[in-house]
């Protein structure tokens, strides 16, 4: 079943702007897509966030990522390292990603590729202060070797390419997508070997939209987080517009922060939170036209994710009758709060216990 989306005229003309043209040096034909979906730069970057112990970046599941550490812990303390934290603290952790997939490798150093002028569509950069880190992050590259490194690792990173394909790709219904502007040539998926969480949605000069996906043992788990990172290039515009414009959906966003960022640390302003809101409505409304999901189950995933007011947005989307009743959220409740639960069960219980061994003790004196 195909839902009406009350949107469609406010997403096809913000969707109408974007340049479905990709640049030269990222086409490549279908063959060739994923011969190797491990970016050079992206591995850099996350190597600077691992470095410097940054959560999400950290991980240690693979012997790819406990090798990392031994070989360019030396590092730890060069500037590019410092600078991608601040950058994340700052402008948040996606803002360094989002940077990578504007460069490309030119005679063994990156540049920018030819009018990817970052700082003219996202204020988090300047020209001055992207041309600074992408320096920073050149002199890294070099001085930690780390081109030797990726190379000795490419039959490593087309082992996952390969895999990518067969467990994820050939699942995604692409077709969906292009009703918000999408056209598969434009349709990148990256995947960071070094890293087992931390999923990303940049876009390119509103063109080329990428899914960045940590790795995974079997890559047919990410189908929700796929969509879920291609949905944010449609998805975010549509949230700033709402926040910017419309009273209710601000207030909603506001009175959300707080349950949100408790469940997620990573969501720390109200439009990240927005934006995070409609990408994954957008989600839910994928998964169930598209891969015979239960709608419950979905929205009470993202419920139990502290995304308590995801019908509301969902029904901004699309003709919904509210299905998540009062049992729902009670049953979401203990799913959210099972530990503490559990915890004062047991204390309680062992309370009774003692009371009763008491009362016990005391019955028997008496006699």
């Amino acid at each position: 079943m195909k839902n009406k989306i009350f949107t469609l005229g406010i997403i096809l003309t913000i969707l109408s702007a974007f340049n479905i043209q990709a640049y030269s040096t990222l086409q490549t034909g279908e063959t060739s897509l994923f011969d190797n979906a491990v970016y050079e730069q992206i591995e850099l970057i996350s190597l600077a966030f691992r470095l410097a112990d940054y959560p999400v970046f950290n991980s240690e599941d693979t012997e790819y990522q406990l090798s990392l550490m031994p070989r360019f812990s030396e590092f730890s303390n060069h500037p590019a390292v410092e600078r991608t934290v601040e950058i994340a603290e700052a402008a948040g952790f996606d803002a360094p990603i989002l940077l990578g997939v504007h460069l490309e490798k030119v005679d063994g150093q990156f540049q920018f590729i030819a009018g990817a002028n970052i700082w003219e569509y996202d204020v988090n950069w300047t020209k001055e202060s992207a041309s600074e880190y992408l320096a920073l992050l050149n002199d890294f590259y070099i001085v930690s070797g780390f081109a030797a490194f990726f190379e000795e690792n490419t039959p490593y990173f087309k082992w996952h390419s390969q895999r990518l394909y067969d467990e994820l790709i050939s699942q995604v219904n692409f077709d969906w997508f292009y009703q918000f502007g999408f056209v598969q040539d434009t349709m990148r998926v990256i995947i960071r070997p070094s890293g087992t969480f931390g999923h990303f949605g940049p876009t390119f000069l509103d063109s080329v939209n990428y899914a960045v996906l940590a790795q995974r043992e079997y890559y047919g788990d990410l189908l929700s987080i796929v969509a879920h990172e291609f949905a944010h290039s449609f998805a975010n515009p549509i949230a700033e517009a709402w926040y910017e414009e419309d009273e209710a959906f601000r207030s909603l966003i506001q009175g959300a922060t707080n349950a949100v960022t408790r469940h997620n640390p990573w969501y720390v302003t109200s439009i990240t939170i927005a934006r995070e809101y409609v990408t994954r409505a957008f989600t839910v409304l994928y998964l169930f036209e598209n891969h015979d999901e239960e709608l419950l189950d979905l929205l009470m995933h993202e419920f139990n994710q502290g995304f308590f007011n995801i019908e509301a947005v969902y029904g901004m989307l699309t003709e919904h009758e509210p299905i998540i009743r009062w049992h729902n959220r009670l049953s979401g409740w203990f799913y959210r709060n099972q530990w503490a639960v559990w915890t004062g069960s047991g204390v309680l219980a062992v309370a009774a216990l003692g009371f009763g061994f008491v009362f016990w003790r005391r019955k028997k004196a008496l006699h």
